[in-house]
């Protein structure tokens, strides 16, 4: 009898085990990129939307920001006056404003944007960093950008 109830109750514990794996799997967050989270939005045991002060709550889609650091581009605002003069390929060197990283950092413009943003007279032109460690932990920041003549 005591058998019985032993393999009884170790069959129970198994199938505990199995539930309780699976529980976890549909659990875990996945990224659908490889990169570093930025910024949190859900803290753990929130569902999405559930926190009236959470910025999900607020219209941000997802749980987190994730950034491909690895990669960095620097987004330069040019005036209407002057994107006539900026073409993919220009050789571009970023600085910070306010010393955050040391010296210059190369770059290309990789694209031009299509409107221009009416409240500021200028045009998006986002510029491919050769170099992004100087910068990996520096998203957001405030830069200069000099794109050289054509």
């Amino acid at each position: 009898m005591d058998v019985q109830r032993a393999q009884a109750e170790f069959q129970v514990a198994i199938a505990n085990l199995q539930k309780a794996k699976a529980d976890l799997e549909t659990s875990a967050t996945r990224s659908p990129i490889a990169g570093q989270v930025l910024k949190v939005h859900i803290k753990e045991g929130e569902q999405l939307g559930s926190n009236p002060s959470s910025d999900a709550s607020k219209g941000c889609n997802g749980i987190a920001e994730i950034g491909k650091t690895d990669q960095m581009y620097a987004v330069a605002d040019i005036g209407e006056y002057s994107i006539a003069k900026v073409q993919p390929g220009q050789r571009a060197k970023i600085s910070s404003p306010t010393n955050t990283f040391p010296g210059e950092i190369a770059g290309t413009v990789e694209s031009i944007g299509l409107q221009s943003k009416s409240d500021r007279g200028a045009v998006e032109v986002k510029v491919r960093l050769d170099d992004s460690r100087p910068v990996a932990k520096l998203t957001n920041s405030a830069v200069n950008v000099k794109i050289a003549s054509p």
